[in-house]
C-alpha cells in the first residue's frame, strides 16, 4: 500500500468513529446522569418537585423526591403516590414517566412538568375583578373546566382509587384549556382489588389500608374535606368524599369565593361537620348565579353522604341538563319551574301561541258580549268578528312563513331535528305552506323516510300554481322511488345509496342535499360512539376515494363536538366537498392537492350565513394551498 493511501484509509477510520460518537444512540447509551436538576418547581409537605431536564428525551419534565427519606411510612406514601398516578391513565390527570431510587438511594418519580396556572390563580384573579381573566373566563368556559375535572374523577373512581384531597391548588389549567389533576398522596383505594396489578396491591400492604387513608387523623384540606373527613378515624371515605371536594370547587367557579372559609381551621372544620353553607345564589347575588347550578353545587355538598350525588355521572348530567334547558334532578319538582323551562326551549313557539290564546280569549268575550246586544249590533260584532277571523288568518299565514324560512335556514346549516319541528309548526299554521312542504320533504328523504318523503312530495306538486320551485321534483321523486324499491326497514349506509345519489342527483346544484344525504348516512343520524370511529373512518375513505377515483386513506379520531380528521399524505385528494357536513372540528389538508371544497352558492351563503365546512374549527394545509373565500370561515388556519 502506498503512503498516501494509507494517508487515506486513516482518515476514514477516523470520521467513522467520529460519526459513531455523535450518534444519537451512542450519547443515549453514554449517559452517567440522566436527571439534570435545574430548579424548584414547588413543594408540599411531604416532597420537593424540581424543574428537571430529562437528558435521554431532551425534554423538560417535573422530578419529586422526598424531604425526609429516612421515614420508611413516607417513603411507603411516596411510592404509593407514583404506582397511582401510573396506573391512571386519563387526559385530565398528571401522567407519570417513570420512578425508581437514585445514586443516593432516594426514592424519586417523574412527571410531566404543568404549565398555565393552578385553578387558585385563576380563583384569585376572578375574585379580585380581573377584566382579562373574567372575559375569558365566562361561566361556560369554567363549567368546561370542571367537568374536565369530574371527568378525571369518574375515571379514577371507575378504577377504584378516591383522590380525598381535591382543591383548586390540585388542579392545573394550561393557557389553553388543558387541564390536569395532580397530587395523588392521600388516594384511597375504594373498588374491587381486581383491578390493579398484584405488584401494586402488594406494595399497599406494607402497612394497613387505613394508614394509606387517614391513619386515625384527619388527612386533607380544611375547606375541600368532606364531613367524614373532618371527623376522623372511623367514618366512610370513599367516591363521596371526593364529590363533597367537587361541590366545594364548584361553589368556588360560581361564586370566586371559597365556600367554607372562617378565622381559624377549628371554625372551618366546624362549619363542615354542621354544613352550614349559604347557596352560591344568596352568597353572590350580584353574578346572577343560575339556581339550577347553586342546586347542583349543594346536593354535591350535602353533609349526609347518602344523600349527596353517588357517582360523578350524576354530577355531569346534571350539568348536561341545566344547559340543555331541563329541570335538573339536584331541584325540587315544581310544575312552574317545568313550565319555565318549556318556556325557555320553546321561547318563540309559545310567544306565538300566547298571542293566539289571547286573540281568542278576546275574541270569544267580545263575542259573548256582543250576543245581548241588539240585532243591530249583533250584526256589527259579527261583521268586527269576521274580520278578526281573517286578521288571524293574516297573522297564522305570516307565521307560518317566518317558520318556514327559519327551517329553511336551519336546513342548510344540516340542522335536522330543529327544522323538522319549524316546517311542522309552520304548517300546523298553514297546511299549504309550500316552502315548508317542500324542506319537509327534503329532510325526511336525508333522513331515509322514503315514504313519508314522497308522500310530502305529492303534496307539494298537487298544490296549484307553486310559486317556487324549491322542490326538483323528477329528480328527487326517481330517487326516492329507487330507494322505496329495496323494502328496507333499517338504516342505508353510504354504500347503498352513492350509486343512486350519483345515478338521480349528480348535478352541481344538489351539492348541499348530497352532502348531507352523504352525512346521514355515514354519521347514522348524526350520533357516533368511539366504536364507531372506525366504520365512520372507513366510509369517509370509500366516499373520497369514489369521489376522487383514486384511493384516500384517512384516519379518523375523536373531538369534543365532532372528530378530527387526517387526510394529510394524499397526494391525488382534489375534491372534498363530499364530506362537508360532516362534524368535522379539526381537519389536516397538509400534503394533498385539494381544489374543490366549496358546495355553497353564493345567494345561500349571504342568506343563511352558510360556507363549507362551517363546523370546522382547526385547519392544517400547506403554504401554496389555495382556500376558497367561502369556505372554512370559522376555521383556524395553520399553514405549513
Amino acid at each position: 500500500m502506498s503512503e498516501d493511501e494509507s494517508i487515506w484509509e486513516t482518515l476514514f477510520d477516523r470520521a467513522d468513529e467520529d460519526g459513531r460518537e455523535k450518534s444519537l444512540l451512542n450519547r443515549i447509551s453514554t449517559v452517567e446522569n440522566r436527571y439534570e436538576t435545574l430548579e424548584v418547581a414547588g413543594a408540599g409537605a411531604m416532597k420537593r418537585v424540581f424543574r428537571t431536564n430529562d437528558r435521554v428525551s431532551d425534554r423538560l419534565i417535573a422530578r419529586a423526591v422526598l424531604k425526609d427519606p429516612e421515614n420508611d411510612q413516607a417513603v411507603e406514601s411516596f411510592l404509593r403516590e407514583a404506582r397511582i398516578i401510573a396506573t391512571l391513565q386519563h387526559p385530565n390527570i398528571v401522567p407519570l414517566y417513570d420512578m425508581g431510587v437514585d445514586d443516593s438511594g432516594q426514592p424519586f418519580f417523574t412527571m410531566r412538568l404543568l404549565d398555565g396556572l393552578t385553578l387558585t390563580n385563576i380563583l384569585n384573579e376572578l375574585n379580585k375583578g380581573n377584566a382579562e381573566f373574567i372575559e375569558k373566563y365566562t361561566l361556560s368556559k369554567r363549567i368546561d373546566v370542571f367537568l374536565k375535572i369530574c371527568d378525571a374523577m369518574a375515571y379514577a373512581h371507575s378504577e377504584g382509587v378516591a383522590h380525598l384531597d381535591l382543591k383548586p391548588d390540585n388542579i392545573a389549567v394550561s393557557q389553553y384549556g388543558k387541564t390536569l389533576v395532580c397530587d395523588w398522596g392521600i388516594a384511597a383505594i375504594i373498588g374491587s382489588e381486581d383491578k390493579f396489578e398484584t405488584s401494586l396491591l402488594e406494595s399497599f400492604d406494607y402497612y394497613s389500608k387505613r394508614y394509606y387513608t387517614l391513619s386515625g387523623e384527619i388527612k386533607g384540606t380544611p375547606g375541600y374535606m368532606s364531613p367524614e373527613q373532618a371527623k376522623g378515624a372511623e367514618e366512610v371515605k370513599d367516591e363521596r368524599s371526593d364529590i363533597f371536594a367537587l361541590g366545594c370547587i364548584f361553589y368556588e367557579l360560581l361564586c370566586f369565593e371559597k365556600a367554607l372559609a372562617g378565622d381559624g381551621l377549628a371554625s372551618i372544620i366546624a362549619m363542615t361537620i354542621s354544613g352550614a353553607v349559604d347557596p352560591p345564589v344568596k352568597r353572590r347575588p350580584d353574578l346572577f348565579v343560575p339556581e339550577s347550578l347553586s342546586a347542583i353545587c349543594m346536593k354535591a355538598m350535602r353533609k349526609d353522604p347518602d344523600r349527596r350525588y353517588q357517582k360523578v355521572e350524576e354530577i355531569i348530567a346534571d350539568i348536561d341538563a341545566y344547559r340543555q334547558g331541563f329541570l335538573t334532578e339536584a331541584e325540587d319538582f315544581s310544575f312552574k319551574k317545568q313550565f319555565y323551562l318549556l318556556y325557555k326551549r320553546n321561547r318563540q313557539i309559545c310567544h306565538v301561541a300566547l298571542g293566539f290564546i289571547i286573540i281568542i280569549i278576546l275574541g270569544s268575550f267580545y263575542f259573548v258580549d256582543s250576543l245581548k246586544k241588539e240585532k243591530e249590533a249583533t250584526d256589527q260584532a259579527l261583521e268586527h268578528s269576521e274580520n278578526l277571523r281573517a286578521q288571524n288568518q293574516k297573522i297564522s299565514v305570516e307565521a307560518s312563513e317566518n317558520y318556514a324560512l327559519k327551517a329553511r335556514t336551519a336546513y342548510y346549516r344540516f340542522q335536522m331535528l330543529p327544522a323538522t319541528d319549524l316546517c311542522e309548526a309552520a304548517l300546523a299554521l298553514d297546511s299549504n305552506n309550500e316552502l315548508a312542504i317542500s324542506y319537509l320533504a327534503k329532510i325526511l328523504l336525508i333522513q331515509q323516510k322514503y315514504k313519508e318523503s314522497y308522500e310530502k312530495s305529492l303534496s307539494y306538486m298537487s298544490l296549484q300554481q307553486p310559486k317556487r320551485r324549491e322542490f326538483k321534483e323528477k329528480d328527487l321523486r326517481e330517487y326516492t322511488q329507487k330507494m322505496l324499491s329495496y323494502h328496507e326497514s333499517e338504516h342505508q349506509d353510504i354504500k347503498r345509496i352513492y350509486p343512486n345519489v350519483q345515478e338521480f342527483l349528480k348535478i352541481e346544484d344538489r351539492f348541499v342535499l348530497i352532502a348531507q344525504l352523504y352525512a346521514w348516512a355515514i354519521m347514522e343520524k348524526q350520533s357516533f360512539v368511539d366504536d364507531k370511529l372506525k366504520e365512520i373512518e372507513a366510509d369517509i375513505s370509500w366516499l373520497l376515494s369514489h369521489e376522487n377515483g383514486k384511493e384516500v386513506k384517512c384516519k379518523l379520531s375523536s373531538e369534543v363536538g365532532g372528530f378530527l380528521l387526517d387526510l394529510s399524505g394524499n397526494g391525488d385528494l382534489a375534491d372534498i366537498r363530499s364530506i362537508g357536513q360532516l362534524p368535522i372540528v379539526k381537519l389536516d389538508l397538509r400534503g394533498t392537492r385539494v381544489k374543490h371544497m366549496s358546495f355553497v352558492k353564493p345567494d345561500a351563503i349571504n342568506l343563511f350565513g352558510l360556507d363549507s365546512f362551517r363546523k370546522t374549527k382547526i385547519l392544517w394545509v400547506d403554504k401554496e394551498q389555495e382556500i376558497a373565500p367561502d369556505t372554512f370561515r370559522n376555521a383556524t388556519v395553520h399553514y405549513h
